[in-house]
Parts: structure tokens; C-alpha cells; sequence
């Protein structure tokens, strides 16, 4: 049973961080076009 939980929090975590890695993508996507970011050239 802890096993199952245990994975169960491994793929949530996965989840998060994809969600995350999304949400950072859309963010840059955004100051991007505003100007605001300004990456390594």
C-alpha cells in the first residue's frame, strides 16, 4: 500500500513539474513580446 502512495506522489510530482515547465514557457512567452525579458544573446 505505501508503495502504490509512493508512486502515486512520484507521478504527481512529475505532474508539477511539467505544469511548472508549462506555466515558466508561457511566462517567457509573454515578456517576451512586452520586451521585458531579456535572454543571453
Amino acid at each position: 500500500m505505501a508503495n502504490l502512495r509512493l508512486s502515486a506522489m512520484g507521478a504527481y510530482a512529475e505532474f508539477e513539474r511539467s505544469l511548472i515547465r508549462e506555466r515558466q514557457r508561457e511566462g517567457i512567452a509573454l515578456a517576451r513580446q512586452c520586451g521585458a525579458y531579456k535572454g543571453r544573446k
